[in-house]
């Protein structure tokens, strides 16, 4: 597989049509998202989250606390994958490039698409964000 670089991705994947599971160049939600980024950039494919694709999995209740066991805190880097919160309520994630967000919002009955925000706006947004970074723990 040809390896993007990061300005081609951001290219690519700036107002892609947010759909709720979705993780293709037309259409992802935010984790499709997080996933197309390591694949096509860094050449990672992250261990799936059982049960995402299907929806037979919520992201705060299951999918979260799986996912957690392959991502280690961090700073604000390039790369890592943010995590905020509403309230307690962790609801929204993507990728950290050169004080950047890049992130596919929307919603159901609003629909939605990738942005390119300052991280500082997504702060500001949200009740509380986190940073990781992947570690393969395989």
């Amino acid at each position: 597989m040809h390896k993007m670089t990061v300005n081609e991705f951001i290219k690519k994947s700036i107002g892609a049509r947010w759909v709720d599971r979705a993780s293709t160049f037309e259409q992802m939600d935010c984790w499709g998202l997080v996933i197309l980024y390591y694949r096509h950039v860094l050449g990672i494919e992250l261990t799936p989250i059982t049960g995402y694709e299907d929806k037979q999995t919520t992201l705060q209740v299951e999918a979260l606390p799986e996912a957690r066991r392959h991502w280690l805190p961090c700073g604000k880097i390039n790369n890592a994958v943010f995590l905020a919160y509403l309230g307690d309520t962790p609801t929204h994630v993507g990728i950290v490039i050169d004080n950047h967000a890049l992130h596919a919002k929307g919603n159901g009955e609003q629909g939605g698409q990738v942005q390119y925000n300052k991280i500082d706006a997504i702060e500001k947004m949200y009740t509380k964000v986190e940073y990781y970074k992947y570690a393969d723990l395989l």
